[in-house]
């Protein structure tokens, strides 16, 4: 490869290559890209550097200051700004010097698909370059909200961490970040956007060019706390800086995570197209005719394609024992080392039998915590592979882009989609399969989540007919396939010299058939196991505040699914990203509790996470890592993201529910008291009131938990504050009861009202759900008080027909909802 030539090695250019190909890397920019782009500046034929910019402000301004280095340039800009005692003069002149710039080499850059494009610069070469690509080029100031990253064929966002000269190509004189008072400034008050970079820093793949990096006061946290992307995503980051002494390159190397490139940019992303160009012939992606190029990117950052071609070893040197409790991957599967259960068998004979009779097969695999739903996902799409053309399995990273995905899908192929927590995306999944069926594909589903998220699951997939399978026990020829495989691999650990029928027993009757109970007790000596190993972590390697903050901040984030991401166990925990990769590598401290993987950092089972937060009580602690979680995560929970379903938005949305922070802080009180001190940070966003007003509603302080309802919906004309208020009312009106009827009534027709419109507004079917669910369980225990009023038991009749008729004509339940629903109305209304 021909970036091979400037210092990379054969195996990191690979990686580096496929990234940049599948889109996955960011660029940032410093002041040493815009070198060598034409100035229109009287007297300044190319961009200037930071000493020659010194250089001019100081003639223009009349400064006394002689500028000896690039050093001097924020003295002379600060001077400039105190002598005219008007910044927005300083920006003018900047703006005459540092706009109109255009590229000579740089437009190299726009020949890659990046993920997401940030600067430090302030002029405005990034819109040369991409007007000239044919690309819209949507800039952001770091003070504006936050954007999750786009899927647009011809757009790219930029983000300016210090300002903007331009914007729109008109002259803006928004905060520049170019002194030390404003870097402080920045420091003190950070944007949205410079939370974003620092998530996005800390474990995504970065290509910097021209960016010294540690200069930037403002940034120092993220960047000086280093880059990950090597352990999380496979994927090294590296910076390109020419002429770099060794003290730069090492620092870089081991301070940064960053693999230093000492050449020109022009000379790097020149040899850069060359590999790629080269990688995008000899790797085709399988789409169907029409899909465009971004639609294939789109699909690879979302699904990842499966194959029976073995994986070769990961370079990153991370523990891994799929026997050990450890979460499943692909490559356990290929290694057959789990067991090829009876339930998994029927799976992949029901979508089998179905496409043989021209029917769509959709499957929702359901169970308990820790039975193997997600290795029974894989057991069932690598039997799958053997008779479909394409197998995928979701990434879990963000939503679902409906459109690229469905037209991705070759309808000359059989396809299988697998999608593990699939309840967090069930709608889509739903939408997907409605949009595969008109495209006429062949096409296999297979859902799974806890028993506890299953209905949802079912409701979103009805259309399709889903087949429902539970795979919460393993039976006794499960036991014995398990028996076998590790024996195989030997791995019995106390049932080593056990026949095969005591070690059935010891899973399905000792155990009740629990596999993963049952492999807990299984190398463990003592019959502890798992539960031994996290012991053992609780009582020797809690050596430090820092690693009790850690394990409390992950565990309330994993007990629900979600690995932390690696910037928020950062905060929380106060251990730089850097240490964190090297306390969970295979030599390190914390190495045998938890990993990291893309999404972040984790517990090696969600069960241990699960147990952790079960073991430990320390209720003040854990609520102060709590409200720093909630805190960092915020500024990232903007409303765009919560459309997009962001993997930030779904970590947040889990430990902020009312009943996740009562757990973690163990009473009303407490759990008041997190909302109180997380009103700063997440006070902007309507689900934070709507979960106040519901725990308050929960605590039948009614009247506080009707004005945070009424908060919500001040903020957000959405289906959710609206049906939050409705329910609030509701609840009130039940508590008011009896004693005051009348008043019941009104409050109950207010929340009526309120359903309504969550009902009207909600442009969706997955929301339009939720006002019938809460109407109908609030109908039922309001039935006994409306007999009370005249005419009130007539009148809350006729709003239940009408709301089930409404129902039935919407379809928004499946027909075994809606005839539980009427058998309960039934009782309810002729009981005395």
């Amino acid at each position: 490869m021909e970036i091979c030539k400037l210092g990379v090695s054969v195996e990191d250019a690979a990686k580096i290559v496929r990234g940049v190909a599948e889109g996955k890397y960011s660029l940032l920019t410093g002041a040493g890209f815009s070198l060598g782009s034409q100035c229109s500046h009287p007297g300044q034929e190319t961009a200037p550097t930071s000493l020659e910019l010194a250089k001019l402000l100081a003639k223009q301004f009349s400064l006394t200051m002689i500028p000896q280095s690039a050093a001097d340039l924020p003295s002379a800009y600060e001077d400039a700004v105190f002598k005219v005692k008007d910044a927005t003069k300083v920006y003018a002149y900047l703006r005459s010097v540092l706009t109109g710039l255009q590229p000579t080499w740089h437009q190299s850059v726009a020949a890659f698909a990046w993920r997401r494009l940030w600067t430090l610069n302030i002029d405005d070469l990034p819109q040369s370059i991409w007007r000239d690509a044919s690309k819209k080029l949507k800039s952001f100031h770091f003070k504006d909200g936050y954007q999750p990253v786009p899927h647009l064929e011809n757009e790219i966002h930029v983000v300016y961490l210090h300002g903007r000269l331009t914007h729109g190509g008109k002259p803006s004189n928004e905060q520049l970040v170019f002194s030390l008072p404003e870097y402080v400034e920045a420091t003190r008050s950070p944007g949205s956007w410079h939370e974003a970079f620092f998530a996005e820093f800390s474990d995504q793949p970065f290509i910097l060019c021209g960016a010294s990096a540690v200069g930037e006061v403002d940034l120092s946290r993220a960047i000086r706390s280093g880059n990950q992307s090597r352990i999380s995503r496979d994927m090294p980051s590296l910076a390109v800086v020419y002429r770099a002494d060794e003290a730069a390159k090492e620092r870089f190397r081991d301070r940064l995570g960053l693999i230093p490139i000492d050449c020109p940019g022009e000379t790097f992303f020149a040899a850069l197209k060359v590999d790629v160009d080269e990688y995008l012939e000899k790797n085709p992606p399988s789409i169907a005719p029409g899909a465009s190029l971004n639609d294939a990117r789109i699909l690879g950052a979302q699904f990842q394609l499966l194959t029976n071609q073995r994986s070769p070893p990961k370079s990153r040197m991370q523990r891994h024992d799929f026997y050990a409790g450890d979460e499943p991957k692909w490559e356990d599967i290929q290694n057959n080392l789990d067991a090829y259960t009876q339930n998994s068998k029927r799976t992949v004979s029901y979508i089998e039998r179905c496409w043989s009779d021209g029917q769509i097969p959709v499957v929702i695999i359901t169970g308990a915590a820790g039975c193997g739903k997600s290795t029974s996902l894989l057991r069932v799409l690598r039997e799958c592979s053997s008779f479909s053309d394409l197998t995928y399995i979701f990434r879990n990273d963000e939503g679902i882009d409906v459109g690229a995905i469905a037209r991705c899908m070759p309808t000359t192929s059989k396809i299988v989609l697998g999608f593990d927590m699939a309840a967090d995306y069930s709608f889509e999944i739903g939408e997907l399969a409605t949009e595969l069926i008109k495209r006429e594909s062949k096409f296999a589903i297979v859902a799974v989540d806890r028993s506890t998220r299953s209905r949802a699951m079912r409701n979103d997939l009805r259309r399709t007919i889903p087949h429902t399978t539970d795979a919460s026990r393993f039976s006794s020829n499960d036991a014995g396939s398990l028996y076998q495989r590790r024996k195989a691999k030997h791995r019995l650990g106390s049932f080593t010299e056990s026949t095969e029928s005591a070690f059935r027993k010891f899973v399905v009757n000792m155990h009740d058939g629990n596999v993963f109970s049952a492999m807990a007790a299984l190398e463990g000596g003592t019959g502890r196991g798992f539960e031994q190993r996290l012991n053992e972590f609780v009582n020797n390697s809690i050596n430090s505040e820092n690693i009790l903050l850690l394990a409390h901040a992950v565990s309330l984030s994993h007990r629900w699914g979600y690995p932390l991401p690696v910037r928020n166990a950062s905060i929380a925990s106060r251990i730089d990203p850097v240490t964190l990769g090297e306390l969970c590598s295979d030599s390190g401290e914390l190495s045998d509790i938890f990993t990291i993987n893309p999404k972040g950092l984790a517990f090696r089972h969600r069960v241990l996470a699960s147990h952790f937060f079960d073991q430990r009580k320390d209720y003040s602690l854990r609520q102060s890592v709590l409200v720093e979680l909630i805190s960092s995560l915020a500024p990232l929970v903007t409303t765009s993201a919560i459309r997009a379903k962001t993997y930030t938005h779904l970590v947040c949305r889990a430990i902020t529910r009312r009943g996740a922070v009562l757990d973690a802080v163990g009473d009303v009180h407490s759990a008041r008291q997190v909302y109180s001190d997380v009103e700063t940070a997440f006070g902007h966003n309507s689900r934070f009131w709507e979960q106040r007003a519901l725990l308050e509603s929960q605590a039948n302080d009614h009247p506080k938990a009707y004005s945070y309802a009424k908060e919500a919906v001040s903020r957000e004309n959405h289906a959710f504050p609206y049906t939050t208020l409705g329910r609030v009312c509701m609840a009130q009106a039940v508590s008011l009861g009896v004693s005051q009827p009348r008043n019941a009534i009104e409050r109950f027709q207010e929340g009526k009202a309120a359903l309504l419109h969550a009902r009207a507004i909600a442009r969706r079917t997955e929301l339009v759900a939720h006002p019938f669910t809460a109407f109908f369980t609030y109908a039922e225990q309001f039935l006994p008080i409306s007999r009370l009023v005249p005419e009130g038991e007539r009148n809350l009749k006729d709003d239940w027909n009408d709301w089930i008729q409404q129902a039935r004509r919407d379809s928004i339940f499946d027909d075994d909802t809606l005839q539980a629903l009427d058998h309960k109305w039934f009782k309810a209304c002729t009981a005395a």
